[in-house]
């Protein structure tokens, strides 16, 4: 029998987010972070680095893209981990999405992570409601731990 990841979704994507950081950050940091080029061995140094640093990050990412889609396949209960950590999945989909103009991009990802928190809560005390009613008991004087 296979061995299960528990949370392999959510391993998964954080696994394509921290890749992609870390080739942004050597990419800035390392490659073209260079004084200004000069001559033409300059020029060329640049773009040949340049043209290096890009396609080891492109392979890179293929490689870290099929070991998250790995992971998230041998997730013991994938949807139970959307539904648990849907919201740093929604960071990790978020950082991936063009910064928009001002804070609408804020305000979209905080009205989505609000709409789904709500209709999740809202779900989850109906069926709280229905398993009383099931037990003979009024959903109504319940006292919630909370």
């Amino acid at each position: 029998m296979k061995k299960k990841l528990p949370n392999g979704v959510l391993w998964g994507a954080l696994l394509v987010l921290g890749y992609s950081v870390a080739f942004l950050a050597i990419g800035v940091y390392l490659v073209w972070n260079v004084s200004k080029p000069v001559g033409e061995a300059d020029w060329l140094a640049l773009i040949g680095s340049s043209i290096l640093y890009l396609a080891a990050g492109v392979v890179g990412f293929v490689v870290a893209l099929a070991l998250g889609g790995w992971m998230a396949l041998r997730d013991s209960a994938p949807y139970e981990t959307i539904k648990r950590m849907w919201p740093l999945l929604l960071l990790v989909v978020y950082y991936f999405v063009p910064n928009l103009p001002g804070p609408i991009d804020e305000a979209i990802a905080t009205a989505v992570a609000a709409i789904v928190q709500g209709y999740l809560v809202k779900r989850e005390e109906g069926r709280r409601d229905a398993r009383d009613r099931e037990a003979g008991l009024d959903p109504s004087k319940r006292i919630d731990p909370e």
